[in-house]
């Protein structure tokens, strides 16, 4: 049996499609439409702007901390350090009731990237703002894939506006 090579995806052809590979069986190929394709700026711009407004009128509150109850930012700050990054296992581990804890590191690594910067941990929370953002785009991703373009456009308006996404970014 020969399969075909599948071409590497044209991004803007003549008639204003994107075309992609959905990875069904054959190598199928859909398009987006510019219309479908300005539909999905327009609910990331607006999921963007929805998270910055958020996280701006959070700053503004009177009393406005981010909140830490894992140790996170402590632990980033660790493997940032003042000499630069090192990994360390005491930065991922905590103590509860005289028992050692560690926590997924992901997090904090990903956090210690941004506590080498000035205005941590502000930048931060920009750059979960930032994921949230990008998530969209992967629901629509996932709902395209799963049913429909049609479908993956109502997914992410609909994860756009889901407010414990909105919220819980940066909080």
């Amino acid at each position: 049996l020969h399969r075909r090579r599948r071409r590497l995806p044209r991004m803007l052809t003549s008639d204003a499609r994107v075309e992609l590979t959905s990875g069904l069986p054959g190598g199928a190929r859909t398009a987006l439409t510019r219309r479908q394709i300005i539909t999905l700026l327009a609910i990331l711009t607006f999921g963007l702007g929805v998270r910055l407004t958020a996280l701006v009128n959070a700053l503004h509150s009177p009393g406005y901390s981010w909140q830490d109850p894992d140790g996170y930012m402590t632990q980033a700050v660790r493997l940032g350090g003042r000499d630069g990054w090192a990994w360390t296992f005491d930065a991922v581990t905590y103590t509860i009731n005289g028992q050692r804890h560690a926590l997924p590191p992901m997090y904090s690594v990903f956090l210690s990237m941004f506590a080498l910067w000035p205005g941590f941990p502000l930048s931060a929370q920009v750059a979960q703002v930032g994921l949230a953002v990008v998530s969209i785009a992967l629901v629509f991703a996932l709902g395209r894939r799963v049913h429909s373009t049609r479908a993956g456009l109502v997914a992410a308006s609909l994860y756009a506006l889901w407010v414990p996404n909105i919220f819980n970014v940066w909080s």
